[in-house]
């Protein structure tokens, strides 16, 4: 093995390391924490478990409807709040002429009493803060 051989081996590493550290520094620590349904505000990102009775509902429901649900899970944005009613905008993927990639919100509407648990996403930010620090000292190594 040759000496330049050894250095370009060592500067390709290195680069990858670089671009693992910034990607994976750049996204963050996000974790899910529990949240009671009266404290849900507009514009939360929060993942919602529903009831089996929901499930059926939606279910049997328009076939647009019941294509938002994870099994018993549904996952978005809050749009709108009233006494009764939580409103989710779901996003949805579709290839737009078999060229590009493009998302749609879907409004769901769910009773509050089909709410079993909630959960919104949040930064950690002291995990973010580790994991860029460690991050940082293997790139420098």
């Amino acid at each position: 093995m040759s000496v330049h051989s050894s250095t370009t081996r060592a500067s390709r590493w290195r680069a990858v390391a670089a671009i693992a550290a910034g990607l994976t520094g750049g996204t963050g620590c996000y974790h899910y924490a529990a949240l009671p349904v009266s404290e849900l505000e507009p514009s939360m990102n929060v993942r919602v478990d529903l009831s089996g009775v929901a499930v059926d509902r939606l279910r049997g429901g328009p076939d647009s409807l019941s294509r938002l649900v994870d099994g018993f899970t549904v996952s978005g944005t809050v749009a709108r709040l009233s006494a009764d009613t939580v409103v989710v905008s779901v996003p949805k993927n579709y290839m737009e002429a078999n060229v590009r990639l493009r998302t749609q919100l879907h409004d769901l509407p769910l009773f509050r009493s089909d709410v079993q648990r909630v959960q919104f996403r949040r930064l950690d930010r002291a995990r973010t803060t580790w994991l860029g620090v460690g991050i940082g000292a293997v790139s420098a190594a």
